[in-house]
Formats: structure tokens, C-alpha cells, sequence
């Protein structure tokens, strides 16, 4: 039997961490890839299923990408993996490309993870991310998130992952529900081991406590996705409490909606001064 073959016996099945994007999925992806049955990617986002300037293939999926790792340091492998792609791009370009059906047809049997969180707090990180990039269309050197939100807010990409219940509704017409597995960031970061025991046990896998919970953004990319380096999340100033409730009342409908699909009970209609974490 090939060396290929041997680990292919192994493989129990693909995890897709299909986002939403600045939810924490660096932090649970970084979590995740510590447990000994599941294989780290060369690096966190592959972006696969959305590159249109490819062939798409999965024989190139799983051994180019999925476990390029193991395969070039000719480790070995004698227990039951899981692969991970841990991609929150997915989330949105379910709606400009079709990755959910490339997804269906790359791996039919994935077992999709979604992290959410309070869309005023979603918009407000993504907004400190933009403010880091010093240069580009995406500087935002000099403008302050009260102007900021208004304008972006309402900006096609953005409407899209603040959309979480339309993403969703893409997702559930491939993927069965009991395949889907709906977290709250809040929740990955106020009690990580008990939403780690949650994420292993929709895997099927035997619960293992990471060696650093600290919430991280990553920070670059290596030859190998455990030596890049992952800093500990920055807090920042937290949002005022009439602006917080300011954009709270914007998302008020998208939040009622989420609520009501999911049956996930969340206090995002309560603004509440509170630092965030950059993801």
C-alpha cells in the first residue's frame, strides 16, 4: 500500500470553518489545529473553493492543500483525522461565487462550523482592521468609526456578512443541518473549553484542552501554519453608548431575524459598553 493510500484510511472527515469573517475563526481555527486528530493547513485561509482562477480539483484540494503539511514532512500518520479548511470568506462569497456548490461537490460529508457575533461589534473590528492597512482604497487613516459605519454598513460586502440568516439559507439548501455546527464568538471567547468540548463533540472527537486559549489574529504566513506567528488579540476603545445603540438600532431587524431562525438567544439588542477583540 502506498504511503498515500495508508493515510487516506485514516481520513474520517473534513471540518469547513466557513466563517463569518472578524468572529474569532483565527482563534478557533488556531484552538482547533492543537488537537492531535485534526491536520493543520500550511496556512489558515485557503480560499480554495472561491478561486476561480484554477481548475478546481480534489485530488489538488486534499493533497496541495488539505495536507500539504504532513505530505512534504513525510509524517506519519496512524489514527483517525479530521482535514480543515477554515476559510470565513466562504461566508460571503456564497452570494458573488458559488462556492457552496463546489464545497458540496468537494466534500459532501463536511462538517461546517460558523462563528457569529454581534454584528455592531463584527463592523466595529472590521473597521480597526481597515484602520491598521496604511495604505489602498481600504486606508481609513484619519476617519472615525461614526462615520465610518454609515457609509460601510450599507456596502454590498459588508450588508452581505452582516447577513448571517441569508448565508445560512445558501448553506442549508446543500448541506444537511445536523452537519452544521452555529457558535457565538462571545461565547468562543468568554468560555473557550466549554465551546471546544461543544466543537469535539459535533466531530465525534475526544475533548483535548489547547496548551494557550488566548484569543489571537494572525500575524503573516510560513512554511508551515504552526510557526506563524498568532499575537494575542488587541483590545481597543470601546464604542460609545449612544453610537453603540446608534448602529444596535440599524441591525436591530437583522438581529431579531437571527434570533428567530437560529433559536439562539444572544443579548446583542442590549448595547453594552465593552472593549472587543480584534480578530
Amino acid at each position: 500500500m502506498s504511503e498515500v493510500k495508508k493515510i487516506l484510511q485514516y481520513h474520517k472527515g473534513h471540518i469547513i470553518i466557513a466563517g463569518v469573517p472578524k468572529c474569532g475563526t483565527s482563534s478557533l481555527y488556531k484552538y482547533m489545529v492543537q488537537h492531535p486528530n485534526i491536520i493543520a493547513t500550511q496556512q489558515k485561509e485557503l480560499d480554495y473553493l472561491v478561486n476561480t482562477n484554477k481548475h478546481l480539483s480534489y485530488d489538488d484540494y486534499l493533497f496541495n492543500h488539505l495536507l500539504k503539511v504532513p505530505l512534504t514532512n513525510n509524517e506519519v500518520i496512524e489514527e483517525d483525522f479530521y482535514t480543515i479548511d477554515a476559510s470565513p470568506a466562504y461566508f460571503y462569497f456564497a452570494f458573488e461565487r458559488d462556492s457552496i456548490t463546489i464545497a458540496r461537490e468537494m466534500a459532501p460529508d463536511a462538517k461546517l462550523i460558523f462563528v457569529f457575533r454581534n454584528p455592531v461589534d463584527r463592523l466595529y473590528s472590521n473597521y480597526h482592521m481597515n484602520k491598521n492597512i496604511r495604505t489602498g482604497e481600504r486606508s481609513l487613516q484619519g476617519v472615525e468609526f461614526r462615520d465610518y459605519w454609515r457609509v460601510y454598513a450599507v456596502e454590498p460586502r459588508q450588508r452581505v456578512m452582516s447577513d448571517y440568516v441569508g448565508s445560512l439559507k445558501k448553506w442549508e439548501e446543500a448541506f444537511p443541518k445536523e452537519n452544521m455546527l452555529l457558535l457565538l464568538s462571545e461565547g468562543l471567547f468568554q468560555d473557550p473549553f466549554c465551546t471546544l468540548e461543544r466543537v469535539y463533540g459535533f466531530l465525534g472527537l475526544k475533548n483535548h484542552a489547547p496548551r494557550d486559549l488566548k484569543p489571537i489574529v494572525p500575524t503573516g504566513k510560513g512554511a508551515d501554519c504552526r510557526d506563524v506567528t498568532f499575537e494575542p488579540g488587541a483590545n481597543y476603545k470601546p464604542l460609545e453608548d449612544d453610537l453603540r445603540f446608534e448602529v444596535t438600532s440599524y441591525f436591530r431587524d437583522t438581529i431579531i431575524e437571527f434570533t428567530e431562525y437560529t433559536g439562539i438567544a444572544t443579548d446583542w439588542l442590549f448595547p453594552t459598553s465593552s472593549s472587543a477583540v480584534i480578530e
